[in-house]
């Protein structure tokens, strides 16, 4: 099977990411897979590498230890075009009855784990793609949603999303 890049994806050992997974292998992507429990990470390796053929490393991590993304971008960080940030976790309840420690560990895994690997992350994806194409085109595009796109094959830059419409707060200035 062609070798479409490798794709690596947080929160891999169940639901939306292992879901992901299968997707991204089907397509011919390697994978990079992160979750905290390597024994369910090593059953989905060689579920995705018999199935379909991809080349899969699992790495067993907890996201919400500041230094797990260094370390994932140590050992994978120059081989990913494609970061899925999937790992995350909610609480249901009332905000003043939930502990400060679980709202805590929400924010560290759903935001700072997100802010720490794209930081990581991000500059060598950008340069891997520059280096690919001279030309920009609309599907050099990191994140649509957040209004990135590439304007020249060295210049990233941020303009507002077309599709994005204004809040109301805005709409009574």
């Amino acid at each position: 099977m062609e070798n479409n890049g490798t794709t690596l994806i947080t929160g891999a050992s169940s639901g939306i990411g292992m879901h992901l997974a299968h997707e991204f292998a089907k397509h011919g992507h390697s994978l990079v897979l992160v979750a905290p429990v390597e024994s369910e990470l090593q059953r989905l390796q060689q579920e995705l590498e018999s199935e379909y053929g991809v080349s899969v490393r699992a790495i067993a991590k907890d996201l919400e230890k500041a230094e797990a993304a260094q370390e994932i971008f140590d050992e994978a960080g120059r081989e990913v075009e494609i970061l899925v940030n999937n790992a995350g976790h909610g609480q249901r309840g009332k905000f003043w009855e939930i502990s400060l420690e679980e709202e805590l560990s929400i924010l560290r895994l759903n935001v700072e784990a997100v802010l720490r690997l794209t930081r990581l992350f991000l500059p060598v994806m950008v340069t891997a793609a520059m280096a690919k194409s001279s030309t920009p085109h609309p599907s050099r595009a990191l994140n649509r949603d957040l209004g990135w796109r590439f304007t020249t094959p060295r210049k990233l830059s941020f303009f507002p999303s077309a599709n994005r419409s204004r809040p109301s707060w805005m709409e009574r200035a």
